[in-house]
């Protein structure tokens, strides 16, 4: 079976596909909301048109699984300040707003400030040197020292992750505060207002271990007029001798409550299997895209309006070439060596829930599983290029794309890296040889001006033909599809500094998605030759300590990471079938080669 005989993408259909699943009925297909059952609905029905046998729960399409797709605040947030001259309430949503990730609760006690609420070794700066903040709400600065600064002391005007919420509530848990509260610096270079972010606007839903608001700066300015301070007179001390200046607040006292829900759905992925008419098979390809964008906007989003965000690069596009190889691959099935899987990924938007969930519930046993083609944002191609990521996973990969784009001539850049934020990233972390195909960035990623009328059809058209041919080479032919761990994974994921590297620094771990929040940061496995390997960490591991700081999940090690630096020794605590067990690791420099 020659791969030359395959038909033609057809662009009608693949235009006619992304024109329904980006339009406005069906509401930016948000994760748990009716628009993402409408895309879901419409995969399972493409599926049946094409003649895919369901591959989900209880013999149908779909497979469920609970996601948190968000939270929802109840009825009991309270903001009071007790005053020398007296107590003050304010209303939630006016005056302060809780963020997505604060733990429900309530805190009363003192205050204090700590500045920007950073601890750096790198920078040598840290608002909590001269601090104590046991048992109190500590107040803190949105942002970082100098930012106004191009020569900023940190990354001078480019944002570094001292700057995430998260981080500084983090931080402040760390250093023993009982809460943080939050408020935008008077001096800020970005031209911010002093507004207040919306619940969903950023940093997810899991737990940072306290309760954490964000309040109008007018708060913030009367409790420190109480120590004799003006708020923009001090901010510009601490930005001008880069010190921390801590006050404690003698005079007044805080009150707060936090009254938040997770809000807990169950969300299906679509899968549809194709399999030969007769004679079995005893492995499969899988051909994954997410079909979850942004709804109206949200925590995910590049503007701040909220209004549907259709997703018609990101991603109706890779989910229409998904459908076009279904179809063309479902007109040859009698020739199949090995079976294919096709699946629409749900919440991938949300941090990969639908190809984590898969992969440690798969249809056909992951072992079975060959390889994994992802289609993600394929629709904006510019000057005849693409970008494959992953051809380091398999030693046939490179001259596989590169065979199959004889004919298309597309300019490709190839990444060997099978790391990447996209729904190939779990299998990989299950040994699964990947390929991951797209478009590249643009000016209407995550807004509400991602449309289909931007979508280059003939773009798709050459992506799935290249893709057709590169399955055909391993569905026709059981074209053996050796697993290697690509040398540029030494690095950890790529896109800025990941779970598995600081500055410059290197642990090496494969982060799985799908761990519980709170209960730390779960491995799905180790890079080959890394610290996290010499350590003796295993797949399945769920680290709950780092250097001496508690994790409760992939956020919180990412940030212990970050800071250190080549050669650092440090102490990881794990839990591991029950057991709670101690290793110690040496940090190696990102690239460094493989033993």
């Amino acid at each position: 079976m020659k791969a030359r005989i395959l038909s033609s993408p057809d662009t009608a259909k693949i235009l006619s596909n992304i024109k329904y699943l980006a339009s406005d009925e069906l509401e930016g297909r948000a994760t748990g909301e009716r628009g993402g059952e409408l895309a879901a609905s419409f995969i399972a029905d493409e599926f049946r048109k094409i003649g895919l046998r369901p591959g989900g729960d209880e013999g149908k399409y779909f497979q469920s699984f609970e996601a948190t797709v968000g939270v929802t605040m109840g009825t009991n947030n309270f903001l009071k300040v007790s005053f020398p001259g007296g107590e003050s309430t304010f209303v939630v949503e006016e005056d302060f707003i809780p963020f997505s990730f604060s733990r429900a609760g309530t805190v009363s006690g003192p205050v204090t400030f700590a500045g920007y609420g950073i601890s750096s070794e790198r920078y040598g700066y840290d608002d909590y040197a001269e601090l104590d903040p046991e048992g109190k709400t500590v107040l803190v600065m949105r942002h970082e020292p100098q930012q106004q600064n191009e020569e900023g002391a940190f990354a001078g005007q480019k944002i570094t992750h001292f700057a995430d919420l998260r981080y500084k509530a983090t931080n402040a848990r760390d250093h023993g505060a009982a809460a943080i509260i939050v408020f935008t610096d008077p001096l800020s270079d970005s031209g911010e207002e002093d507004q207040l972010l919306p619940l969903q606007s950023l940093e997810g839903a899991g737990d940072s271990g306290l309760p954490a608001i964000q309040v109008k700066r007018r708060i913030a300015e009367a409790i420190l007029k109480t120590e004799g301070y003006e708020l923009e007179d001090l901010q510009r001390k601490i930005d001008s001798l880069l010190t921390p200046i801590p006050i404690e607040v003698s005079s007044v006292n805080i009150s707060l409550g936090i009254d938040l829900s997770k809000d807990r759905r169950r969300v299906p992925n679509v899968i549809g299997i194709l399999e030969p008419s007769e004679g079995a098979v005893t492995e499969y390809v899988v051909v994954g895209a997410h079909f979850d964008h942004l709804g109206m906007g949200g925590q995910f989003s590049l503007t701040r309006e909220e209004e549907v965000h259709n997703g018609a690069d990101d991603n109706a596009s890779g989910v229409a070439g998904m459908l076009e190889l279904a179809r063309i691959f479902a007109d040859h099935r009698d020739f199949l060596k090995r079976g294919m899987i096709f699946i629409g990924f749900n919440g991938e938007e949300l941090g990969v829930l639908g190809s984590t969930f898969y992969v440690s519930r798969p249809a056909i046993p992951i072992e079975k599983t060959a390889f994994m083609l992802n289609l993600d944002s394929i629709g904006r191609m510019r000057d005849n290029k693409i970008y494959a990521a992953g051809t380091g996973s398999s030693p046939i990969l490179n001259d596989l794309v590169a065979g199959a784009n004889k004919e298309m001539a597309l300019s490709i850049e190839s990444t060997e890296s099978g790391f990447g934020p996209s729904d190939h990233f779990p299998f990989y972390g299950r040994d699964v040889p990947v390929l991951f195909l797209f478009t590249g960035a643009h000016g209407d990623y995550h807004k509400a001006t991602d449309d289909w009328d931007k979508i280059n059809t003939e773009g798709i058209a050459s992506i799935v033909s290249i893709a057709s041919l590169t399955l055909s080479e391993l569905v026709f032919v059981e074209t053996p599809v050796p697993f290697t761990r690509a040398a540029p994974d030494t690095a950890g994921p790529p896109g800025g500094e990941g779970y598995g590297r600081g500055r410059g620094a290197r642990f090496g771990i494969v982060p799985d998605f799908g761990g519980e929040p709170g209960e730390g940061a779960k491995i799905s496995g180790v890079s080959e030759g890394s610290p996290a390997e010499k350590a003796g960490l295993v797949a399945g591991d769920v680290i709950v300590e780092f250097d001496g700081k508690p994790i409760t999940g992939l956020h919180d090690l990412s940030y212990a990471i970050k800071d250190k630096k080549p050669g650092d020794e440090v102490e990881v605590v794990v839990m591991r079938e029950g057991k709670r067990l101690t290793f110690k690791a040496t940090l190696d420099r990102r690239g460094a080669k493989r033993d």
